[in-house]
């Protein structure tokens, strides 16, 4: 179960990240990289819904004109 309900994070995150600016979603994707390169010593559901905060946060921030 937890596992799939990672598996949608993963999904949902893939879409969300379309809307990031370039200079956004390089800086994003620099951060997922590494959660999920070091995410083996978490559990997997986890470091998806950290990433998810991060990446909303960012969204927020973006529209918001930061």
């Amino acid at each position: 179960m937890e596992n799939i309900a990672a598996k949608q994070l993963v999904e949902q995150n893939n879409k969300l990240r379309e809307q990031l600016t370039p200079e956004n979603k390089k800086y994003y994707e620099d951060i997922l990289l590494y959660m999920r390169t070091f995410g083996f010593f978490h559990e997997e559901l986890e470091t998806e819904q950290h990433l998810m905060t991060i990446l909303q946060d960012i969204l927020e921030a973006q529209k918001q004109g930061e």
